[in-house]
C-alpha cells in the first residue's frame, strides 16, 4: 500500500499493460488441469481503465475447476482500483470449522488466501507491486492445487512491468 501511495503522491501515471502480455503470463494448465479458455480484454469507463487476462483450467468431466486472472489496475484513478480488495489494506486471521482466511505475504507482496476444507472452494490474491492483482481461484481442489497454479504466473516478470507505459504530462 505505501508502494501505491508513493506511486499517487508522485502523481507517476501509467497507462495499462497490454492485455496481451498479461495473457502470456497464463500457463497450459495447472497440474491435472487443461486450459479451456483464455481471454483477455482492456475496459475503461468514467476515467477508469483496467486490463486483464484470464483463464479456466479443468478436469476431463470439468468436476475440478482452476480460474486465474491477472488485472492491471494502474487506470485508476486513487484508491478506486483496491477498492475490491479491501484486504490489501488489512491483515486478516481467521479460523473456522469449515477453513480460514488470512492475509499473507507471497514472494515478498501482500496477499490473501481462503479456504473452505468442507467444500474443496478456495482462493489466493496477491498484489503485485501495488498495480497488479494475481487471483486464482479453485473449486472442487486442495490448496495445494490452487498454491500450484499461483506459482505458475511469474510474478518477476509482472514485477518488471511495474513501470510499464508511462503517460507523460
Amino acid at each position: 500500500m505505501k508502494e501505491v501511495e508513493k506511486n499517487m503522491e508522485a502523481g507517476k501515471k501509467y497507462e495499462v499493460v497490454d492485455f496481451r502480455d498479461l495473457k502470456s503470463l497464463l500457463p497450459e494448465s495447472v497440474g491435472d488441469l487443461k486450459r479451456t479458455n483464455a481471454e483477455g480484454e482492456k475496459t475503461g469507463a468514467m476515467g477508469f481503465t483496467i486490463s486483464k487476462a484470464e483463464a479456466d483450467y479443468n478436469n476431463e468431466d470439468y468436476s475440478q475447476r482452476i480460474d486465474i486472472e491477472i488485472t492491471d489496475m494502474t487506470g485508476a484513478s486513487g484508491y478506486a482500483g483496491l477498492a475490491a480488495w479491501g484486504w490489501a489494506m488489512a491483515d486478516i486471521d481467521k479460523e473456522t470449522e469449515s477453513g480460514y482466511e488470512k492475509t499473507v505475504k507471497y514472494k515478498g507482496h501482500k496477499a490473501f488466501e481462503k479456504y473452505n476444507h468442507q467444500d474443496q472452494y478456495g482462493s489466493i490474491e496477491v498484489l503485485v507491486s501495488g498495480r497488479f492483482m494475481v487471483s486464482v481461484n479453485g473449486n472442487n481442489v486442495p490448496m495445494e492445487v490452487i498454491k500450484s497454479a499461483i506459482d505458475q504466473i511469474d510474478i518477476g516478470r509482472l514485477e518488471a512491468m511495474k513501470e510499464a507505459n508511462p503517460i507523460s504530462e
